[in-house]
Formats: structure tokens, C-alpha cells, sequence
């Protein structure tokens, strides 16, 4: 087994952390206070690639891998943990279960607009007091032609920007997880409601909203607009989120660093200790003198 990056991912590593320090992280603290979008860091991560990592290129995707996409997130997620999240469910919820389980149709109406930064598609999975993400209380119930969608989702990242959802619902309770089935719902799709964003620590550029759903959704009502869990069988909502489970542990390490770095390097130095910084991350190395710490913060790491 490989644990070593390829050049490769050196190059992607180095890319995501160049743009991080010179980009992201100067604006940081800005767009959060200002509850602001960033678009500007947003086309700059279309132009990198990193909207659509694994996504192959002849469907507007960089064509790289999950390792690379990782190492991304990380850096990215480092320098401002709006940013990151704002790539993570683009790449993780929004491009990937239309490239892995969406029909061509999908792909090509899709997959290279939202690669490419230039449409938001985002993911409608959480929902208020939900502890299983695969066992919401939205309702999918087909009728006819059509599918019915009853519900409410919350914590939608990017809900007041998004031209479509990607809504996750109970289709069969009894099936479990192989019972919930995911849609692409278009915005302007009569019953479709966005609600009042809410305010996230940390993460206030990532723009969190709600969303009410009372829908006839019909396969074709919109170009490219059909129902996923016809086309993926029973496996999709699950091997969807534990496919982004790689992306959203790069996303909460960068974040965790930081918060450590913080606090090992402002509030752990004790008169007489010394912090040493050098190099890229975390540095700081807490003299063997101080027996109180825990001797991981101490030896440093």
C-alpha cells in the first residue's frame, strides 16, 4: 500500500496551499464577519480545479483523485473553514453522486456548469433534530409519473444561491438506508421554498438556509431533472455520504489544526517557555519544563 503522495498530489497540495495563504486566508475573518459569499475565492477554486477534483475532465471535472482532493480540502479548510465546506458538498454531495450515479443527461446538463463554478448545486440532507441523515423525515411517494415531496431540510449551505438541490428522502422506511432516494429538484419547481438563513460559528460566508418542500417533481420537468433513485438502485444515498467522508475529515482537520495551533501558541505558553515557529503549520513546541501539559502539546507536533 502506497502512503506516500505522487508528485502529483505534491503539486496539488502545493497549488491548494499557495492559494489558501495568498487568497483565502487574508479574507478570512472579513467575509465571515460580513456574512458574505465569497465569490471572487469561489471562481478562483473553478479556475484551480478544485470545484470538481474528481470529476473527469470530458465532463468539465480536473480528472485527479480523491487522495488529491483531500489534500485540498485540508489546505483550503485551514485558511477559512467557509471556504472549505463550500468546496467540500460542492465536490463531495453536489458533483459526485451525478458522476457516479446520473444518467448522461445529468452529467452533460450538470456536471461541467457546476465543476466549473459557474452554477451552485447543492445538497438538502440535514434536517432540524435529524441524528441519521439517512433516515429524514421527507417524504418521496411516486404517483404516476411523478414523485410527491413532503418535508423540511436545514443547514443547507449555499440554500439562497443554489439554482438546485440535491434532496435526500425516505422513499421506503423499511429498506433502511437502501430506502432513501436522492432528487435533483430545480429552485423555481412550484412548492419549493427557501427559508431565512441561519447563523453558523465560523461559518457564516457558507450561507446556511432552510428549505420547505410540498412538490409534484416530475423526471424531465427541467432539463436533465430526473430522479436519482431510479437511476442508482438502492445503494446511492449511502455510498454517496461515505464517499464524502474522506473530504469532510480533511475539511474538520484543517479546522482542527488551527484551533490547536491557537491554542497551544496563545494560551499554553507559560512564563519562561518558549514557542518556536518554523515552517508551514502547526510549529509551536512547548518546553519539556512545563509537566502540567498534556505531553502532546508539549513534545509539539
Amino acid at each position: 500500500m502506497q502512503f506516500e503522495l505522487s508528485e502529483d498530489q505534491h503539486l496539488v497540495q502545493k497549488t491548494a496551499r499557495d492559494f489558501a495563504t495568498a487568497e483565502v486566508l487574508p479574507k478570512a475573518a472579513e467575509i465571515d464577519r460580513e456574512h458574505r459569499h465569497p465569490a471572487e475565492l469561489v471562481a478562483r477554486m473553478a479556475e484551480l480545479g478544485f470545484l470538481g477534483i474528481a470529476v473527469p475532465d470530458q465532463w468539465g471535472g480536473a480528472g485527479m483523485d480523491h487522495v488529491s482532493y483531500v489534500v485540498a480540502m485540508e489546505e483550503i479548510s485551514r485558511a477559512c473553514a467557509s471556504t472549505g465546506v463550500i468546496m467540500s458538498v460542492n465536490n463531495s454531495l453536489a458533483c459526485d453522486p451525478i458522476h457516479r450515479f446520473g444518467t448522461d443527461a445529468q452529467k452533460r446538463a450538470m456536471l461541467p456548469a457546476v465543476a466549473g463554478g459557474k452554477n451552485i448545486l447543492t445538497a438538502a440532507l440535514a434536517e432540524e433534530g435529524l441524528r441519521d441523515p439517512l433516515a429524514p423525515a421527507t417524504r418521496a411517494r411516486r404517483e404516476a409519473s411523478t414523485w410527491k415531496l413532503d418535508g423540511a431540510k436545514a443547514y443547507v449551505i449555499n440554500a439562497d444561491r443554489a439554482e438546485r438541490f440535491v434532496v435526500f428522502a425516505q422513499v421506503d422506511a423499511a429498506l433502511g438506508w437502501s430506502g432513501v432516494g436522492a432528487f435533483i429538484v430545480d429552485k423555481n419547481t412550484p412548492g419549493v421554498t427557501v427559508l431565512e438563513r441561519s447563523t453558523t460559528l465560523g461559518l457564516d460566508a457558507a450561507s446556511f438556509g432552510g428549505l420547505e418542500l410540498k412538490v409534484l417533481h416530475t423526471p424531465g420537468h427541467t432539463p436533465g431533472s430526473v430522479c436519482l433513485y431510479d437511476q442508482a438502485g438502492t445503494l446511492f444515498s449511502g455510498d454517496t455520504l461515505f464517499e464524502g467522508g474522506p473530504g469532510a475529515t480533511a475539511f474538520r482537520f484543517g479546522d482542527f489544526e488551527v484551533i490547536i495551533r491557537s491554542i497551544s501558541e496563545q494560551l499554553l505558553v507559560l512564563p519562561g517557555e518558549t514557542a518556536v515557529r518554523t515552517g508551514h503549520g502547526p510549529s509551536t513546541t512547548i518546553g519539556a519544563e512545563a509537566p502540567h501539559l498534556p505531553a502532546w502539546i508539549r513534545r509539539g507536533w
